[in-house]
């Protein structure tokens, strides 16, 4: 990835936050605090093999390959750099 501006990473943030669920939203703002899947799970009491999927999809979304990508907002995939300049 390549370090963006924190002006861009925050709207990319938004642009993405917009298309959370309310789920998703509560289990990243988790994984950007450092909690691993388990305790995830029980946090909010829902399986693990549900946080995992949420994970997977977060990380889609992100376009992010790992659980730091996620926890850096300024850490953001070319491709993503590239689609949110254009729109």
């Amino acid at each position: 990835g390549h370090s963006v501006s924190p002006e861009t990473a925050g709207q990319i943030e938004r642009r993405h936050a917009a298309h959370l669920s309310p789920r998703q939203q509560e289990v990243l703002e988790h994984v950007r605090a450092g909690l691993v899947n388990k305790e995830i799970a029980d946090k909010l009491h829902i399986t693990l093999r549900t946080v995992k999927f949420h994970v997977s999809c977060l990380l889609y979304i992100y376009g992010a390959k790992n659980r730091w990508g996620l926890k850096n907002k300024n850490e953001l995939s070319f491709v993503q750099i590239i689609v949110y300049r254009g729109a």
